[in-house]
């Protein structure tokens, strides 16, 4: 017992998950990685290496009883990955579809998932699962290698079948479709994964004499309504499809999204000065502290001497309001990887004496171009702005 004393609960859970599955005589090794907070399956059949993510179990923990608690334990055992995953592309290829995730989702003790995945909105990436009537399993680089293709042809295909498998409910939307269809509770596996789908959006609002905003809180459904035309209804909107996904077990998204000119989906806003602003950004900054904070964990967990600092994304609370704002800190003692928060804080003799600048006029100032590899984005920075950049900087500073 005392080593479980020292554990946080999250690791006593997941040594209690990985104990659970090496007592099946099948397995011949089960694994906890609190990193990638997963447990790594090897069976004695040698079908190879599997991993159960634990993050929406743990969640979905804190929620049940005790007998509760043990079903749940005996389903996760029940579990002894790796499913067994088509060897040939021509049989995985009919099984693959694209799902929507937060960028954290099985993310790598080096903050890059071990899984195939790409980036699909600002801290929202596509993963690709291969589903079989025995088990989902999300392939791997290394399985590409076996089938001899390429990510894109696998996005591709899972894209395809995603199509197929939903032609019915594109085929039928016609003019007859009502103005909002909510697909909440819903209970279709890969019906959030319409966002992902080129032109379905804009097929679906076709008609509509205003923006679509399509909701994804969890993965349960998806929301799709005309932008509302009052200010006073727009932050009701937001403010529940907010509050539904602060509650969802396994949580996708509280941002809204749209469409732009050229009719990609793209996070939904509103011009400076509009009652929804804070709103709107409220739900993205919420989005953007879990992902980056998984992120920075892993990222700092990882480094080795030398290595750039993985820079804090805080959030605050604007006190006596419900609005929230973030913020990352450009230090100038050490090469930093900035986080793309709201705010950016210059520290100039200790935490005391600082100036604040929006994102916006920090890269418009110092023209910060994206580090390759890292979603959410992080942006590598050695020193500070040159100082004429950093004149202009306190020129422009301003309060968040």
């Amino acid at each position: 017992m005392g080593i479980f004393k020292r554990l946080s609960e999250r690791d006593r859970f997941g040594q209690e998950v990985a104990a659970r599955i090496a007592a099946d005589n099948r397995v011949a090794s089960a694994v906890y990685d609190p990193d990638g907070f997963k447990v790594t399956v090897r069976r004695h059949d040698g079908a190879g290496e599997g991993e159960v993510f634990l993050g929406n179990a743990f969640r979905e923990r804190e929620r049940l009883d005790a007998d509760e608690r043990r079903v749940q334990l005996d389903r996760l055992a029940s579990n002894v990955a790796p499913p067994p995953v088509p060897t040939g592309w021509a049989e995985v290829r009919p099984a693959l579809r694209p799902v929507l995730r937060q960028a954290d989702f099985g993310m790598g003790h080096d903050g890059i998932p071990d899984v195939l995945s790409r980036p699909a909105q600002p801290c929202l990436s596509e993963f690709v699962v291969i589903d079989t009537p025995e088990a989902m399993a999300y392939p791997t680089p290394r399985d590409l290698d076996q089938w001899g293709v390429s990510a894109q042809e696998v996005f591709a295909a899972a894209h395809e079948n995603l199509a197929h498998e939903f032609r019915n409910l594109l085929e039928e939307r016609g003019d007859a479709a009502p103005a909002a269809t909510d697909f909440m509770g819903v209970t279709h596996t890969y019906l959030g994964s319409l966002i992902l789908l080129e032109g379905w959006l804009a097929t679906w609002s076709a008609g509509w004499d205003r923006r679509p905003l399509v909701f994804v809180p969890d993965q349960g459904g998806m929301l799709v309504v005309p932008e509302p035309q009052s200010p006073d209804d727009l932050i009701a909107l937001l403010d529940r499809e907010q509050t539904r996904w602060g509650e969802a077990v396994r949580s996708i998204s509280p941002v809204a999204y749209t469409l732009d000119d050229a009719g990609r989906v793209v996070p939904y806003d509103v011009p400076a000065g509009h009652p929804a602003r804070d709103v709107v950004r409220r739900g993205w900054g919420a989005l953007a502290s879990v992902v980056y904070s998984t992120q920075t964990e892993r990222l700092r967990a990882a480094a080795r001497p030398g290595d750039p600092f993985a820079a804090a994304f805080s959030r605050y609370g604007r006190p006596g309001t419900d609005t929230t704002f973030t913020l990352a800190t450009w230090s100038n003692d050490q090469p930093t990887l900035l986080p793309e928060a709201e705010w950016i804080a210059f520290p100039e003799n200790g935490d005391d004496e600082q100036f604040f600048a929006t994102w916006e006029v920090v890269a418009e100032e110092t023209g910060l171009v994206p580090e390759p590899g890292y979603h959410p984005t992080r942006y590598l920075v050695s020193d500070w702005p040159e100082p004429e950049a950093m004149s202009r900087l306190r020129a422009r500073a301003s309060t968040p």
